[in-house]
């Protein structure tokens, strides 16, 4: 399952945003996780936003940066042609993840602007 809490915000909403989820994950919040939820014990790494990572369900759970999906591209050999290289980014990575499991679940997204 795939949630997207937050996702329509402008840049600056998403830094404010990223700062709330990290306090209401930490348990530090006014309105804390309920006792009968439990602690998360499922770490982040403070760098950058919220958005630079996406929760994997497998065991107990952790955090992934989008960039750890980059690492080990193969971008071709030798002969590949320069116009056939496609060279992934942060954006790329996270459209690419999402779009198969729209595939994968037969989801169909409306994209507006």
């Amino acid at each position: 399952m795939v949630w997207s809490v937050g996702g329509s915000c402008d840049s600056d909403s998403r830094e404010r945003f990223s700062e709330f989820f990290r306090v209401i994950v930490s348990g530090k919040a006014e309105n804390p996780i309920p006792a009968s939820v439990g602690k998360w014990e499922c770490p982040m790494d403070d760098k950058g936003l919220v958005y630079d990572y996406y929760y994997e369900f497998k065991g107990r759970g952790r955090w992934i940066h989008w960039n750890d999906n980059i690492k080990n591209v193969n971008l071709g050999d030798k002969n590949t042609k320069v116009q056939e290289i496609i060279v992934p980014t942060i954006d790329t990575v996270r459209y690419t993840y999402l779009m198969d499991l729209c595939i994968r679940y037969g989801v169909l997204v409306f994209l507006c602007h």
